[in-house]
């Protein structure tokens, strides 16, 4: 009680020492009124900004539109992709050439200016492609197809197929997944639809 005391005459002590001192302001010096009545705030989370669908479609148009050139490399060729926004990604772009040309797959396309290859997830302003930039496509390779045998099951499966080996395995997980009697009717049966 007695520290509460102390604290509380220090201050009253402190508050008339001060008051009674003029306060002077430099002549830029601007009061502020505040408001009569507090403004409950609303958290930064809560808000959320409506744009009109009007305004939306006012700065589509506004912004130009790119026309590029792409020079495929093999083989050799040369077309234009116009109606371009400079925020569109490499992939749009890519999906864009599909269009016009069906025969250049998004996944067999490789992208390049000067050398450098284009990175599906940037813009065309973060790459600095402007107006009548000439980007040449490179066209990968089809992924190869594997030899498929007789069954429709891969070369090397069609080979294990025939050796001894493979089917003294089979035989053997039958049997102990379905007994001895069943297992020699169901090898039957695998055998005999392989062989047809």
């Amino acid at each position: 009680m007695q520290s509460a005391q102390t604290e509380l005459d220090f201050i009253n002590s402190f508050l008339s020492e001060i008051s009674p001192k003029s306060v002077r302001y430099g002549e830029d010096y601007l009061s502020r009124t505040l408001p009569p009545t507090r403004i409950k705030r609303v958290p930064k989370c809560a808000v959320v900004e409506q744009v009109p669908v009007a305004a939306t479609n006012t700065i589509d148009s506004k912004e130009p539109k790119l026309q590029v050139t792409i020079k495929v490399l093999k083989p050799s060729s040369t077309f234009t992709i116009a109606g371009l926004n400079s925020s569109d990604t490499i992939h749009q772009l890519k999906q864009r050439i599909y269009q016009q040309q069906s025969s250049l797959p998004v996944n067999r396309q490789r992208l390049l200016i000067k050398g450098k290859v284009l990175t599906d997830q940037k813009s065309l302003a973060e790459l600095s492609v402007n107006e009548g930039t000439v980007i040449h496509l490179m066209v990968t390779a089809a992924p190869a197809t594997p030899v498929l045998g007789r069954f429709g099951v891969s070369a090397e499966t069609e080979k294990k197929l025939s050796s001894p080996e493979f089917w003294l395995a089979l035989e053997k997980t039958i049997t102990d997944q379905v007994g001895e009697t069943d297992a020699k009717l169901v090898f039957s049966k695998v055998k005999s639809s392989l062989s047809a």
